[in-house]
């Protein structure tokens, strides 16, 4: 077993305002319930706001305990490496947890974490369910056929993942690509033989809007899916 004390959250956004005041509440919950059940766990929450020119800085700023993070890098692996470098530098991290900016973590989640880091893996892989508030009756079925997500699963989202400092200093994290820098990073992991593990225990909502922010990530795999088209790597 290992002791988990510090966990740090990483939660890149571009041009969010609309959505991030449901995602940081989710993790304002998860991480008041991760003190009722792990009360020597510190929480540090950090936003990388990324090339935004909406008012994303401002739905951050309703929440004076998240710490900030502006690039300009304009690039999903580079914004989620920077929130990464930043917590390592602010907080000092055991273990690193990353959700989106359109998504909404459980409020067990947080515990999950822990409780993975506590038994010694390095990478958690957890699943998605999109918001079948924005999404068709017919949509959100076909997304369920396709979708048995059980423990185990061969799915990567950068919404839904955690690993350990070791985990980053044997890999160096995320690398700078436009998409599936979280499906590169799992891959690297596992290729050093560091202990994960896929589970299908807590899926995070998110957004289930088929034109995204990033190029070819988790919005065009939808659009896909719910078309019924032959699925990408999400």
């Amino acid at each position: 077993m290992s002791v988990i004390e510090r966990v740090g959250v990483v939660v890149p956004a571009r041009d969010e305002a609309a959505l991030l005041p449901r995602c940081l509440g989710a993790l304002d919950a998860a991480t008041e319930w991760l003190r009722v059940k792990r009360p020597h766990v510190r929480v540090s929450v950090m936003v990388v706001l990324d090339s935004c020119v909406d008012a994303s800085a401002v739905a951050v700023g309703r929440h004076p305990d998240v710490l900030i993070a502006p690039t300009s890098a304009g690039n999903v692996g580079a914004a989620r490496q920077t929130g990464v470098r930043r917590l390592v530098v602010a907080a000092a991290p055991d273990w690193f947890a990353t959700t989106d900016a359109d998504s909404a973590v459980p409020v067990d989640w947080l515990v999950h974490q822990v409780d993975a880091a506590a038994s010694g893996l390095h990478l958690l892989l957890g699943t998605v369910v999109p918001d079948d508030t924005e999404i068709t009756a017919p949509q959100f079925a076909r997304w369920q056929a396709r979708h048995s997500d059980g423990d185990g699963h061969g799915y990567v989202y950068g919404a839904n993942l955690g690993f350990s400092r070791r985990a980053l200093d044997a890999t160096g994290g995320f690398r700078p690509l436009p998409a599936h820098e979280d499906v590169d990073f799992a891959e690297r992991v596992k290729a050093v033989g560091l202990r994960w593990a896929a589970s299908a225990a807590l899926p995070v909502l998110t957004s289930a809007r088929t034109i995204g922010r990033t190029p070819d990530g988790f919005a065009g795999y939808l659009r896909d899916d719910l078309d019924g088209r032959p699925v990408r790597g999400a």
